[in-house]
């Protein structure tokens, strides 16, 4: 079977690793995949004939930790921390050729999101449960790589221009 020339090889090496801090008190877990995705593209643009090859690397890590604690009889802590960044390294242009061979491609697109979470358990008696969480989430989107300086237009009167 071929591989699609489309649908780059992803590499996902990854790691784990939890257990005891103390022996019945506090435990530990923390996970890690690393993902990688690079794609070369060679394209004839149909507006001008050149060829163009481009290169775009995705790149992302993916974390995921958390810390438990039995705090005494009655009450449980835990923490958490997820992390699922993402990065985009240069756009690509279409497949068939119709992008813009001027266009700038070197842009990169960049997703920081990463949460965070904290639990505390109270058993009071074996009928009785309560929970306070809370957590925060940060989801966020940006480009570099894009001219963000001055900007100029020019706008003139359409006054006598046949047509208008």
């Amino acid at each position: 079977m071929t591989a699609d020339p489309r649908t780059p090889d992803r590499v996902e090496p990854g790691v784990s690793l939890g257990g005891p801090i103390v022996r019945d008190k506090v435990w530990f877990f923390a996970g890690y995949i690393p993902q990688f995705r690079p794609l070369d593209r060679t394209v004839t643009f149909k507006s001008d004939g050149s060829t163009q090859t481009l290169a775009r690397d995705y790149r992302s890590n993916l974390l995921s930790t958390n810390v438990t604690a039995q705090l005494g009889p009655q009450f449980r802590f835990r923490a958490a921390y997820n992390l699922s960044n993402q990065k985009y390294e240069g756009r690509l242009p279409a497949l068939d050729g119709t992008g813009n061979p001027t266009a700038n491609y070197a842009v990169n697109d960049v997703y920081p999101n990463w949460s965070g979470s904290a639990t505390i358990d109270y058993t009071p008696s074996n009928k009785v449960f309560m929970s306070l969480r809370g957590g925060y989430s940060n989801s966020d989107y940006y480009t570099e790589g894009v001219y963000d300086g001055d900007r100029v237009l020019y706008s003139g009167s359409s006054v006598g221009v046949p047509g208008v």
